[in-house]
């Protein structure tokens, strides 16, 4: 608790160890595999002098010490390119020394120390999320059951770490979009019996299928059946077709550009647009999409801009809407917003505060921990009435978790 307020940070990120996927059985443990960077890994013709000086002053090396993201993926015994985001390396290199226990959480992921993050954010629950498994899983060439097989090993490990305490730690189940058939079977596996607070999974499409496509029929079904909440995190990285990242890298000043758009930004909106304008949610009405980490100041200009399209076109397709596009995201979709995210008094202005969730993205080198939830606490713009719904109600009413008081009820257009 925080300053009066109960708070659910809705999706925390368990930082898996490099060697996680050692557990996986084999034959997939001798299909993948993720190393760190040997010493002396250098990337481009000149040595990162910046990169250098601040894993000197930590006492650490490019095998040890590094973000997830600049480790090494083989993928059927081959070494899989991955151009690291080096600004984000460095990020986290600078700021780790000022903030300990989240450096400590980077590398020892225990219940003790998450626990330990939770008491001085004042979480009272943290529903969790992988962080390595969601870098690998964006990589087209895996199969499907390889891609489900890591799932598995993650939810497994996942499940475990909740039930050192089960009152304050939640996990979404993890499902890879390679194999639509292995994914349906995943989501009720950690549903039913994992006890799963949802369903998450990547933005983006992965071998080129998109969320409206009818490949993803057999997972929507399920989690129509189960109903399921159902996650999309970022992950603009990895070796997919489905990238920005190929439009920058190489490219001088742009990794900033490219962590913008591609983490937050651009997936986000192709999520909404697909499940709305593309009839999953017409059809599957009792899934409850939520779009992660990517805030949702941007939703008055999403929502309009496709009422605006499906007004002028909606009578020219072979298909119907049963709601203007915006009152799908209105009534069933969720959107997880940024601790300093003051501009989301507009979205609350157009479409209402019961709908939105917060997360302080712990232990990520960019979390505001430990400021984060004292940060959200003091937008001035926002009501305590508001605040009260996206810290606890709105995340209590979705995850099925006890509120003490009645949750908000979603307006019907």
């Amino acid at each position: 608790m925080k300053a009066g307020y109960k708070v659910i940070d809705a999706e925390m990120h368990l930082q898996e160890p490099v060697d996680f996927f050692e557990r996986l059985p084999e034959p997939l443990r001798s299909q993948f595999r993720v190393t760190a960077p040997p010493a002396g890994f250098r990337v481009g013709p000149k040595p990162d002098q910046v990169l250098d000086r601040l894993l000197a002053e930590q006492g650490l090396s490019y095998a040890r010490g590094l973000a997830p993201s600049t480790h090494h993926v083989h993928i059927y015994g081959r070494l899989v390119p991955r151009p690291a985001p080096w600004v984000v390396v460095r990020h986290a290199l600078r700021h780790w020394p000022k903030v300990p226990l989240m450096a400590e959480a980077n590398r020892s992921c225990t219940p003790e120390i998450y626990l330990e993050g939770m008491d001085i954010e004042g979480i009272d629950v943290a529903v969790l999320t992988p962080t390595l498994t969601f870098l690998v899983l964006r990589h087209d060439e895996l199969s499907g059951k390889l891609a489900n097989g890591i799932c598995r090993a993650y939810n497994d490990w996942a499940a475990r770490f909740c039930r050192s305490n089960p009152k304050r730690f939640k996990f979404w189940g993890f499902v890879a979009l390679h194999d639509a058939e292995l994914a349906a079977e995943e989501a009720r596996r950690c549903m039913e019996e994992l006890g799963a607070a949802g369903i998450a999974t990547i933005q983006g499409a992965i071998n080129g299928h998109l969320l409206s496509d009818p490949f993803f029929d057999p997972l929507w079904k399920e989690l129509d059946r189960l109903h399921a909440s159902l996650g999309f995190h970022i992950a603009a990285e990895g070796q997919v077709h489905d990238n920005l990242l190929p439009r920058y890298v190489g490219h001088p000043r742009t990794e900033i550009i490219y962590n913008m758009l591609g983490q937050g930004g651009f997936f986000a909106h192709t999520t909404v647009a697909e499940l709305i304008l593309g009839g999953v949610l017409e059809k599957y009405r009792n899934i409850r999409p939520v779009i992660m980490e990517s805030g949702a100041s941007w939703l008055p200009w999403l929502l309009s801009r496709m009422d605006e399209k499906w007004e002028s076109f909606g009578p020219d397709v072979d298909y119907e809407l049963s709601m203007k596009p915006s009152d799908y995201f209105k009534q069933r979709c969720y959107a997880v917003i940024d601790c300093s995210e003051e501009t989301v008094r507009y979205t609350i202005d157009y479409q209402g505060d019961h709908n939105l969730l917060v997360s302080t993205d712990f232990p990520h080198h960019d979390s505001p921990f430990p400021h984060g939830i004292a940060t959200f606490i003091g937008l001035e713009k926002l009501t305590a009435e508001s605040k009260r719904r996206i810290l606890w109600d709105n995340g209590a009413k979705l995850f099925g978790l006890e509120t003490g008081r009645k949750a908000p009820v979603a307006p019907v257009a």
